[in-house]
């Protein structure tokens, strides 16, 4: 897994929860973002299907089946859907690896269903409270567990033994299933588990007796595919905010626009994007850590113009982080300046080409600012460059270490640093955090990027 940035712009709702944009939804009856988290959202399980099969599972059959699919079953070895092979008898046959389940003693003379059948019955037959059990007692009989080497010399010879001995199944394979029975036994296909469409809705317009749909899926999961036929989309209502965030649209079909077709897009109600124009900077400003961020304002509406407005915001909570940053020590930047910065956006033009600056001419941009200047640097268009400057205090003297400085002057070492935000326009009043990296090393008077953090360009 990649390490998280050092670096980025996160969303939050009025509850003060900040995440990706991706975990959010966009109410346009409240116009502001509704989280992912329990007390923002609900979740309700439309149908199941089987992800393999892509058909849909009635909930009685999901039941009966503990939740797996009856038509499919996975490889033990690779993970590769298995097929049905008649060969004398029905089994299961990998395509990818060559395996069958005739190595485990798995097949029918009768037909596929009576394999399936067979498959359910094996797996609902399988001790997996004793196989647990088993396995801490093996666990606790090596030492891990407390119980001290008398065990584990018992054992000495049967480990040497299975250490000598390869495993007839791959490492993964083994972890895809733990609770084997015996580590030195075939392992059997498993039955894939199912998969769920789920609405989402807004928690305060159900309390107050309204639907609140803020996703609604399509009940068959090859609904919208283009492959399969259908059209209109995979969700018949999908108001998540990384499609009203910046994200691209189809341009609309070549007509007059009536009045259908006005108050339809007057209906389209999108916020503004917030992004990082290059790689925020840092130096040494007495006892704190000044900063400067430059960002790109957008306006991904086509149809309207916007007004964007950015002001201070605190950070009293911080939940619903990313999972990453949520155990990392955090210090709350404070503004230059408590002045608002307005941002006049044009609409977006989805025909034309929106070409980026290049990183020479927003360098040129940014350093012909002054010092102490604090607002917009250009707008173009539906996109404004912004440059905006914070501190974060740490009673840090000049030439030390930063980490050492702070590990005297707090409770414990900085590892980010926030930047609240408050922003509202027409269709949407939210916050935003933007993460910076608490630098380390030595400190500087003269402006350079945050370690750890690349130039974008």
């Amino acid at each position: 897994m990649a390490p998280p940035p050092l670096a980025l712009v996160l969303y939050g709702d009025p509850e003060h929860r900040y995440a990706p944009v991706g975990d959010f939804f966009y109410s346009a009856e409240a116009k502001e973002l509704v989280s992912r988290a329990l007390g923002a959202s609900s979740a309700e399980v439309d149908s199941l299907y089987c992800p393999r099969a892509l058909e849909p599972v009635a909930q009685s059959d999901a039941d009966a089946a503990f939740g797996r699919s009856d038509a499919c079953a996975d490889c033990p070895r690779c993970g590769t859907t298995l097929r049905a092979v008649r060969d004398g008898t029905w089994h299961y046959a990998c395509a990818s690896c060559a395996w069958t389940s005739r190595a485990v003693d798995l097949e029918d003379g009768e037909d596929d269903l009576h394999l399936a059948m067979k498959l359910a019955q094996r797996e609902a037959e399988a001790p997996r409270a004793a196989a647990f059990a088993a396995a801490l007692a093996r666990l606790r009989a090596s030492g891990f567990g407390g119980a001290g080497a008398e065990g584990a010399s018992r054992d000495d010879d049967a480990e040497a033994r299975a250490l000598r001995d390869p495993l007839p199944e791959p490492l993964e394979a083994r972890l895809r299933q733990p609770l084997a029975p015996d580590a030195r036994q075939r392992l059997a296909p498993t039955r894939p588990l199912l998969r769920s469409t789920v609405t989402r809705r807004r928690v305060a317009d159900v309390e107050a007796g309204r639907a609140g749909i803020l996703r609604k899926p399509r009940p068959h999961p090859l609904d919208g595919d283009s492959s399969a036929g259908g059209a209109g989309g995979r969700h018949r209502k999908d108001a998540s905010a990384h499609r009203t965030v910046g994200g691209r649209r189809p341009p609309p079909p070549p007509r007059s626009p009536g009045r259908r077709e006005r108050r339809r897009r007057g209906r389209r109600t999108q916020v503004p994007t917030l992004a990082f124009a290059r790689a925020p900077r840092w130096r040494h400003d007495g006892a704190a850590v000044a900063y400067e961020v430059v960002l790109f304002v957008r306006n991904p509406s086509p149809d309207d113009a916007m007004t964007v407005t950015i002001r201070p915001r605190p950070l009293p909570g911080r939940r619903h982080l990313v999972a990453d940053f949520r155990a990392t020590r955090w210090r709350e930047a404070s503004r230059a300046s408590t002045a608002a910065v307005e941002v006049a956006l044009a609409p977006r033009d989805e025909f034309a080409v929106d070409l980026e600056p290049d990183a020479r001419a927003l360098r040129a941009l940014v350093d012909g600012a002054p010092s102490g200047f604090e607002g917009v640097l250009a707008a173009t268009g539906a996109r404004a460059t912004v440059r905006l400057l914070c501190r974060a205090d740490g009673a840090v003297a000049a030439g030390g270490d930063w980490h050492a400085a702070a590990a005297r002057t707090c409770a414990a070492p900085i590892d980010r640093v926030a930047l609240g935000l408050a922003v509202s326009c027409r269709v949407a009043s939210f916050g935003a955090a933007v993460v910076l990296p608490w630098p380390g090393g030595l400190a500087s008077e003269a402006w350079e990027v945050a370690r750890g953090c690349a130039c974008l360009f």
